[in-house]
């Protein structure tokens, strides 16, 4: 898949795809010790403050990442996270470079100063591995 893409190299991919585990299983673990921690006394306040210390170390170095990449990394990323979560049915059945190029233009057309927002608000991980497996001279499933 990655053969496809012009300015996303398969380190970078991988980079995000483990900050962006990192951000859900620090949301997991946050929730889960603040559960925990609410039943030993600590005041609800406290808890609140000590999770969002914790959710922001790993979104922070996700942000941060996203921060560096250019406009175009920023598009072909949104355009390589919605062909992994594979609902837009105008590319389905049609050859993955097509269906990237397409997925590119949209994204183009869409981009706004809410880029990197919208990126963090998506399971990443999930997306770019599930576009990652589709083959470079493969066709988008349906």
């Amino acid at each position: 898949m990655l053969e496809i893409t012009k300015t996303l190299s398969p380190e970078l991919v991988e980079e995000i795809i483990l900050l962006s585990d990192k951000d859900r299983e620090t949301d997991d673990a946050v929730l889960q010790a603040t559960a925990e921690n609410y039943d030993m006394g600590i005041t609800p306040l406290d808890a609140l403050r000590a999770m969002l210390a914790a959710q922001n170390l790993p979104k922070r170095n996700l942000c941060e990442l996203l921060h560096t990449l250019s406009k175009e990394q920023i598009i072909e990323l949104t355009a390589m996270m919605w062909l992994g979560r594979g609902d837009s049915p105008e590319i389905w059945g049609k050859p993955i470079g097509e269906a990237f190029a397409l997925l590119c233009d949209e994204a183009r057309a869409k981009s706004d100063l809410h880029d990197i927002d919208y990126l963090m608000g998506k399971p990443l991980k999930a997306y770019l591995e599930a576009a990652m497996r589709i083959e470079a001279d493969g066709i988008v499933p349906g």
